[in-house]
């Protein structure tokens, strides 16, 4: 029932039959003069009942107009106040975000009256962007609705569950607030969004991650409760998909450095903080350097050196990447020209620089600027990068490889569907994860996978370059495997432009045979290097005087 239905039409109702009431009064009224006049029978009397007719009428009009004007407002002010459907989500038949926070308020204040704990839980479905890329909007609309059906399943129809965004929903609980019984069903949610959707009769599996707080404990409102469960969903995606995390106080603490550090991420760029570094990749057959990877450093003023791996997941996030990866590829392509003389410049590029149109025009135009030879250039890739726009992605790839650029797939064999890339797109080379490379020593089976992965290399016509580098029992049994590139610390940490390039420039050195004292010169061919059993025979020595303060910064 709506009552205000019925008050607006007694109102209007109510308008509509003042009007004549006051109309026929005022007639009656001049009728009643003219009566106890008509003796006098003056001129003016007889004009009265006329007089009467258009006062009624007039006055009537008023009544009617400003009842109208009265109804309108009224009902103006009863949508203001009406119930929360007006702000359902049609498409979940949830409701919103501001209708949530609104009862989750009210949630609070009623918790806190009665000395009781409410909790709040943000849920984020994975990987939900590559259903409405490949499948369409009308698939991903059918995930949406099977997903809050899962949902009230789980939590029962009289919890209040909305739609926040996108693919982020949320869940109040008022009852059985414990840590224990919250986290059996944040994972139970976390389960049910794993299960299989079905789409255009495929079966594709998504899943979700979760984020729990509970109030008073980590919040003094509901709106503040909401946003702690926020933030503890950004750390449960952080570690990976299909995990539930609940708030602490580091997670806020982490969203304000996050925030400084993005602050300053684009404060850095204009003061020209970062600088790039240079890892050697080594030719064990040859036993000289055949390249170097571009590494991107950054010179916080007060911190000192701070490692990609700290602030490029914010570059990411915050579309930073776009400026900061043109300005490492411009400079690495720079240094190529200016001081590298032969062998490859390897830049790394994130996935996220690919969702900006025109990735392969901004590399043509770094070439010329800097004058690099476009075949000495190599760029970098993870397998992530196919996840979304797989079929843009590949014409892009193409685009970039017309320009006689070579592509290497990085940290190959930690991603997705690695072999089915390689068949679909030329890579120059592939990139052996160092995950692989250290287990080595302790796993005769990874030794094995990767004589694979080289004699696959082979059959395409591909490079192979292993990462990661740090013993010499790692080299022999990449050398056993058949792999003759490699990259790591063993060879080289990486350096700043200038002492790579002395290093670049230096001539190799004579040196005595192994047993010197220092123990750190290395001799003859790699082989014997690695075994200790020089010859004497200088022609291919690779002495770590040769790489001067890289040796250096080795031991």
């Amino acid at each position: 029932m709506n009552p205000f239905k019925y008050r607006a039409g007694g109102l209007f109702a109510g308008v509509i039959a003042l009007g004549p009431i006051v109309w026929i009064c005022l007639y009656v009224a001049a009728r009643i003069v003219v009566s106890s006049t008509e003796s006098d029978g003056g001129e003016i009397a007889s004009t009265l009942p006329n007089f009467g007719f258009y006062a009624g009428l007039f006055s009537a009009l008023v009544i009617w107009g400003f009842g109208t004007l009265a109804v309108l407002k009224f009902s103006a002010a009863q949508d203001k106040t009406q119930s929360p459907q007006f702000d359902r989500d049609p498409l979940s038949a949830l409701i919103g975000r501001r209708e949530f926070l609104s009862r989750l308020d009210d949630a609070a204040d009623a918790a806190e009256t009665a000395d009781i704990q409410l909790a709040a839980m943000a849920i984020d479905l994975d990987r939900f962007k590559s259903v409405n890329d490949i499948w369409g909007h009308a698939a991903g609309d059918a995930v949406l609705r099977e997903s809050v059906f899962r949902i009230r399943a789980l939590v029962g129809s009289d919890t209040l569950v909305a739609r926040m965004s996108g693919d982020e929903f949320a869940v109040m609980i008022d009852n059985e607030v414990n840590p224990r019984s919250l986290k059996h069903l944040a994972q139970r949610i976390i389960e049910e969004l794993s299960e299989p959707f079905d789409i255009d009769d495929t079966s594709v599996s998504l899943g979700a991650s979760v984020g729990v707080a509970l109030y008073p404990v980590n919040a003094d409102s509901g709106e503040a409760l909401y946003r702690a469960a926020d933030l503890a969903l950004t750390k449960a995606k952080a570690d990976g998909a299909q995990t539930h995390q609940f708030f602490d106080t580091a997670m806020e603490n982490h969203l304000l450095r996050r925030t400084t550090m993005e602050r300053d991420l684009r404060l850095a760029l204009q003061r020209d903080e970062f600088v790039v570094f240079y890892q050697p990749q080594m030719d064990l057959k040859s036993g000289n350097i055949c390249g170097y990877e571009a590494l991107v450093r950054w010179e916080r003023p007060g911190e000192g050196i701070i490692s990609p791996m700290d602030f490029i997941p914010v570059a990411e996030e915050t579309g930073i990447i776009k400026q900061l990866g043109e300005w490492i590829l411009r400079k690495a392509c720079q240094d190529g020209a200016n001081w590298i003389s032969s062998g490859i410049v390897a830049v790394n590029f994130s996935a996220e620089q690919f969702r900006y149109p025109g990735v392969d025009e901004m590399i043509r135009n770094v070439l010329e600027e800097t004058g690099l030879d476009p075949q000495r250039l190599e760029i970098e890739i993870t397998e992530s990068l196919f996840l979304d726009h797989s079929s843009e992605i590949m014409a892009t790839l193409r685009r970039i490889k017309a320009l006689g650029v070579r592509i290497a797939m990085d940290d190959f064999g930690t991603g997705y569907s690695s072999l089915s890339y390689l068949t679909r797109f030329p890579f120059d080379k592939i990139k052996i994860d160092r995950s692989f490379v250290g287990q080595l020593s302790d796993d005769p089976q990874i030794g094995a996978i990767i004589s694979c992965i080289v004699g696959l290399g082979r059959s395409l016509s591909v490079d192979i370059t292993a990462e990661g580098v740090e013993t010499n029992d790692q080299v022999v049994l990449l050398q056993a495997a058949g792999c003759s590139i490699v990259q790591g610390f063993l060879f080289g940490a990486p350096q700043r432009a200038d002492i790579a390039a002395q290093a670049e420039n230096s001539p190799p050195e004579e040196t005595n045979a192994p047993g010197d004292d220092d123990g750190s010169q290395i001799t003859g061919d790699v082989d014997d290097r690695i075994n200790g059993e020089a010859d004497g025979d200088t022609e291919s020595v690779i002495e770590s005087d040769t790489n001067g303060d890289i040796k250096e910064a080795v031991t």
